[in-house]
């Protein structure tokens, strides 16, 4: 077992996350609970605190070895790994399982599977499979959440995301003759309804049982007062709507733009909110990401202490904090191959300090309090409540401890080939405003210290509005 899991094990940091307790057993294939009775697998120095897969298929079995064999050779390559038969083999497996094991989530699945594009791109041009010929029949949705604010300045334009749920048996398409789009309409006693927008067009065909975040532009009413926003389903150029509908209370009012006080709700009003520093966007997806971890370094500099216990969520193969001195890292993804790459590759040298764990962000294996920085490299937006990761995750800070949000997308359109190539391998796209992300925040009980807008990566530290959790 790695040092590092270890020692978090023998601290009593590490809890089982089917029963939530601890301390845990070291075992000859992992941890186990001694509580439940759970064997946790540990393979290639990652402990898999997920471990809820689908066992599939992947057709001929000399035709895949093959394959894995060579995908092995381009990884060993690139990670420097040693280029020996031992190291060959075991990389393949890492491969093999990465490609053949599945979930019941669909996006998470996508996220295990998406192995080869994560480190080699795929620059094919993107070519959606013709709508299915039943497609639009017999519409029907579930509206999940959406994150328009209660009140807005008149005669103002804003753009805000509905996520909605395809609870019908066929397909939703925007593509078809007669496509389907989200709309909506301002409603007003004694007027008629009157459009509030552009429709929303569906980026890829949305099968049933799939969910998707759309982003809605509306025009706020010039006459201040309440109004009542309704959202649903509507034939491309059509007036009526089709199906279930959402009514969306919005008070159009004075006031600084982007007050975001939902009324009735269960939250308490974000605190007055800091200033966004605009800083010159990043040429580069790499250099946007040093920008979060000079920011983060800055970050723990104020802070002042000695050393610091850090959570990265989202990591891949890659923590972006795995360099930052006077730090304890423990590195966690949805996907167990990734990280066991991730374990090769820094080896030995880091074993004191880095530590990879496979689990659900919304069942973390960690105690309350258990660690003084949780930070996101562009993983949020991936979450489907982004919100209510945000909450779990704000429950394993120690008092005073800074929850870092980095480099994630502000925009208002899914409408890129990088988000639609996404979409359609399964994986959860979504992108929000910066008055959603306010809002998302808020909701999550997190108070921004500090907000950085470079071009449209938002990076963000954030502490606890409400009382802190119990040290470590």
């Amino acid at each position: 077992m790695a040092y590092l899991i270890d020692n978090l094990r023998n601290s009593g940091v590490l809890i089982c996350p089917a029963c939530g307790t601890g301390p845990l057993d070291a075992a000859e294939t992992g941890i186990r609970c001694p509580h439940c009775g759970v064997l946790w697998p540990a393979r290639n120095g990652v402990v898999d605190f997920y471990n809820r897969y689908l066992e599939c298929g992947d057709g001929d079995q000399g035709e895949a070895d093959a394959r894995y064999h060579a995908f092995a050779a381009k990884l060993i390559r690139v990670l420097d790994l040693p280029d020996t038969p031992a190291m060959a083999d075991r990389v393949g497996e890492i491969i093999s399982r990465s490609l053949s094991l599945k979930s019941d989530n669909i996006s998470v699945s996508a996220e295990i599977n998406d192995l080869e594009d994560r480190f080699f791109g795929n620059d094919a041009a993107i070519i959606q499979p013709e709508p299915d010929a039943a497609a639009n029949t017999s519409p029907q949705i579930v509206f999940e959440r959406h994150y328009f604010p209660a009140n807005a300045q008149p005669g103002t334009q804003l753009s805000a995301n509905i996520r909605l749920r395809n609870a019908g048996a066929f397909p939703l398409s925007s593509r078809t003759a007669h496509g389907i789009v989200l709309a909506g309409r301002w409603l007003a006693a004694g007027q008629p309804a009157r459009a509030a927008g552009p429709s929303a067009r569906f980026p890829i065909d949305l099968v049933p049982g799939r969910s998707i975040s759309l982003p809605v532009t509306v025009e706020i009413p010039d006459r201040p007062g309440p109004h009542v926003l309704r959202i649903g389903l509507a034939m491309d150029g059509g007036d009526e709507f089709v199906g279930d509908t959402l009514d969306i209370p919005v008070e159009a009012r004075g006031g600084p733009r982007g007050i975001l006080r939902r009324l009735g709700a269960a939250f308490a009003p974000p605190r007055p909110s800091v200033a966004v520093e605009l800083c010159p966007p990043n040429p580069s997806y790499g250099e946007d990401h040093a920008f979060g971890v000079d920011t983060l370094k800055t970050c723990l500099a104020e802070l002042g202490k000695a050393r610091y216990r850090l959570l990265e969520v989202g990591t891949g193969t890659h923590p972006q904090t795995a360099w930052l001195e006077n730090c304890e890292v423990v590195a966690l993804d949805i996907s167990a191959p990734m990280l066991e790459l991730g374990s090769l590759y820094f080896g030995d040298r880091f074993a004191e300090r880095l530590a990879f764990i496979c689990a659900d962000a919304f069942a973390p294996p960690f105690k309350p309090g258990a660690f003084d920085v949780v930070v996101m490299f562009s993983a949020l937006h991936h979450f489907p409540e982004p919100e209510a990761v945000l909450q779990k995750l704000s429950a394993l800070l120690a008092p005073g401890g800074v929850l870092a949000v980095m480099c994630e997308p502000v925009s208002n359109t899914l409408e890129s080939a990088c988000i639609i190539r996404d979409l359609l391998k399964g994986i959860n796209e979504q992108v929000f405003s910066l008055d959603e992300y306010r809002l998302i925040f808020a909701r999550a009980g997190l108070t921004p210290m500090r907000l950085r807008l470079a071009g449209a990566s938002l990076v963000a530290l954030l502490s606890l509005a409400g009382p802190v959790h119990s040290a470590r």
